[in-house]
């Protein structure tokens, strides 16, 4: 059985990765998640730093 997956360019954890890749910087990526609303349909929201805790926007 094989799986097909679809590369999507504006996904944003390949830009992520991509940006920190270019700049030499993957290693200093971290993160911080929490979450929010009802055990059975939380929301989430995950903020990335690199480096000296500079949050990253793409």
């Amino acid at each position: 059985m094989s799986t097909v997956y679809s590369v999507n360019p504006d996904d944003f954890v390949m830009r992520l990765n991509n940006l920190l890749q270019a700049q030499g910087k993957l290693n200093t990526l971290s993160w911080k998640e929490s979450a929010s609303g009802p055990a059975h349909g939380p929301e989430w929201t995950i903020s990335a730093f690199s480096g000296s805790n500079t949050t990253l926007w793409l």
